[in-house]
């Protein structure tokens, strides 16, 4: 499974939705979630991932994971895990 599938997977369950119903252009607000939402798939990011994730609830717009969109997830995540790579 590629980590985009992974990402999916989990905002899909999070939502409650179909990843065949999530698009890339998707944001959290049109999924329906809430910041302890968004904390809960970060959560569970870093625990599918094994790696830690810069993201914080309170200052969601600053430097660190960028949750504004699907596509700017999978991205983040994805330079995340590139750059954890030995």
């Amino acid at each position: 499974m590629t980590a985009q599938a992974r990402i999916l997977a989990i905002v899909a369950a999070q939502c409650g939705r179909p990843v065949a119903d999530l698009r890339l252009n998707d944001t959290p607000e049109s999924l329906g979630l809430d910041s302890m939402a968004l904390v809960e798939i970060l959560f569970a990011l870093e625990e599918s991932f094994g790696v830690s994730l810069p993201f914080n609830a309170n200052t969601p717009e600053a430097e660190g994971l960028d949750f504004s969109s699907l596509a700017s997830l999978i991205a983040g995540v994805e330079a995340q895990l590139a750059a954890a790579a030995p």
